[in-house]
């Protein structure tokens, strides 16, 4: 089963790369090739780039950010009144305690916006005025979003039915809608007037 699941893995790297690039050839010629290299190029980063990137980041966790997000999960808890320590990666709240692995963590939610920043400015990049803050804006909406997953988990950790409801994928599904409204939210409100979208501004 895990060299079929192994297998499979590989044949979805390698396989649409290639197929859009032998259809563009097929049609176009290879000649012609240079001016799908946006297209191209995102396809190299969806399938292979971030892939590779998130799947490391998974076995090999960064220590920074998942005690950086405990630490800031434990001082908006001892913000709300609670008494909340942290050690290491783990967040003590009163008699409760909840590990923050790489899961829990923006780096999930990150992924997602980054893939959808990375559609925008590759193949619209007249909608986005400054690339740099918007990846901020990006990084800075995962992060609060899943300080405030790891809150809840940390104060229902006890109540298990709730728990596993905001730990599972019900809870992870709120927060990472929630997440790709704002975004999008903001990538609409930061378009340029001149694109052909626009919301309005008050």
């Amino acid at each position: 089963l895990s060299i079929y699941q192994s297998e499979l893995k590989l044949i979805t790297l390698i396989v649409p790369p290639i197929f859009w690039l032998g259809l563009i050839i097929i049609v176009n010629g290879i000649q012609k090739i240079f001016r799908f290299w946006r297209f191209l190029l995102g396809i190299t980063i969806f399938c292979w780039i971030i892939p590779y990137f998130a799947s490391y980041w998974f076995r090999n966790p960064p220590f920074f950010l998942t005690h950086s997000s405990a630490l800031w999960s434990a001082y908006g808890l001892w913000y709300l009144g609670l008494s909340a320590k942290v050690e290491g990666n783990y967040v003590f709240v009163n008699d409760n305690v909840v590990e923050v692995n790489i899961a829990c963590t923006a780096l999930p939610v990150f992924i997602i916006f980054l893939s959808l920043l990375l559609v925008v400015a590759l193949y619209f990049p007249r909608l986005i005025k400054n690339i740099p803050l918007t990846t901020a804006i990006a990084l800075g909406i995962g992060f609060v979003l899943s300080i405030v997953r790891i809150m809840i988990m940390a104060v229902v950790v006890n109540d298990r039915p709730v728990f596993d409801y905001w730990h599972g994928g019900t809870g992870a599904n709120i927060f990472m809608s929630t997440g790709l409204l704002l975004f999008g939210g903001y990538l609409l409100w930061q378009m340029p007037a001149n694109s052909g979208i626009s919301i309005s501004k008050k």
